[in-house]
């Protein structure tokens, strides 16, 4: 059971802590939205939707891209099946497997092809997680870049991230990531990410 309450712990901590100010200073950008299905001690059943956003996920068409428990097994170690698909049917289903929560970050348009991505950050018994970017090409999702890892509390619920953006070439984004000084705080540090666009059956 300790595997289960460290699982809780997270989904519940990642519901109600605001993020502090640190000096540094965060960049402002899209707002992160928490997708955790275990929050405050309330369990959702099969179906809820946990998050939605609306944008041009197929590139052309506008629609609104949901995030719905499929199953929660909780006995062992509190973990959750989630699925997002889009109300209009203009994406396939993308599953997110065995994680304590989820978070989001509607990224926008990054690669200049008319449709949005979007951010994923799975997560559970480690701050230290994989950040996928998440784009809609040619009937299938795919990642964008090579999910990097990113900590937990670099994503608060409600909180402006900008976690990747724009190069002036084509075939890179840039990455916005942070790291703790004990003098200053978050200091963000920046890096660059090649474009290598690679199928994605689930996370």
């Amino acid at each position: 059971m300790m595997k289960g309450n460290n699982c809780l712990r997270l989904a519940v901590l990642a519901a109600i802590v605001i993020a502090a100010a640190a000096s540094c200073g965060r960049k402002n950008g899209q707002s992160a939205q928490e997708g955790s299905a275990a929050t405050a001690g309330n369990f959702p059943a099969a179906g809820d939707v946990i998050a939605s956003f609306v944008g041009k996920w197929d590139g052309k068409t506008s629609d609104t891209l949901v995030c719905k428990v499929l199953n929660a097994e909780m006995e062992d170690d509190m973990r959750f099946d989630y699925e997002l698909s889009t109300v209009g049917g203009t994406t396939s289903p993308l599953p997110v497997k065995g994680v304590c929560g989820v978070r989001f970050v509607q990224e926008g348009d990054l690669d200049g092809d008319g449709g949005d991505e979007l951010g994923i950050l799975p997560f559970s018994i480690s701050n230290w997680c994989a950040y996928y970017i998440c784009s809609f090409k040619d009937g299938r999702w795919t990642t964008l870049v090579e999910p990097f890892t990113l900590n937990l509390d670099d994503l608060y619920d409600g909180e402006k991230v900008d976690i990747a953006s724009r190069t002036t070439s084509p075939d890179s984004l840039r990455i916005h990531t942070y790291k703790f000084d004990i003098d200053l705080g978050e200091c963000p540090v920046d890096s660059t990410a090649v474009i290598n666009v690679q199928p994605l059956r689930e996370i």
